[in-house]
């Protein structure tokens, strides 16, 4: 995940980090607002879509957009995750250079369905 966090440099955004499941689970669960969520799927025992179900299971979660990042190729794992709930599987290496896009194209999406949110902020957990 470190180098995807050097994609996103402070000030423009305030990032937080992870590096294990239990908390990731805090950070979800607690009643901070996040404008997306990213997930490693090669992290801790592939815990990523385990994460995004429980995102979807919080009322406060539920429109906030995830993507799923991991270096493999398979179509399914993009299809996995949008029939998990998720927005968008990034490869890693190979599309990293969309996920300034996708974020974007997310947040446009999602900004205006809730309340009190702050633009520009990306917050990758596992």
């Amino acid at each position: 995940m470190s180098s995807l966090r050097q994609l996103f440099p402070r000030p423009l955004y305030h990032v937080v980090t992870c590096p294990h499941r239990g908390t990731s689970e805090t950070f979800i669960n607690s009643e901070i607002q996040y404008d997306v969520f990213i997930f490693d799927h090669e992290v801790e025992d592939r815990c990523a879509f385990d994460l995004l179900r429980l995102v979807r299971t919080l009322d406060h979660r539920k429109q906030t957009p995830v993507i799923i990042v991991g270096g493999e190729e398979e179509t399914s794992l993009s299809e996995f995750t949008k029939a998990s709930g998720g927005n968008a599987y990034v490869r890693k290496a190979k599309e990293y250079s969309a996920v300034h896009r996708r974020i974007a194209r997310l947040l446009a999406e999602s900004i205006d369905d809730r309340p009190n949110s702050e633009s520009g902020t990306a917050s990758p957990a596992g």
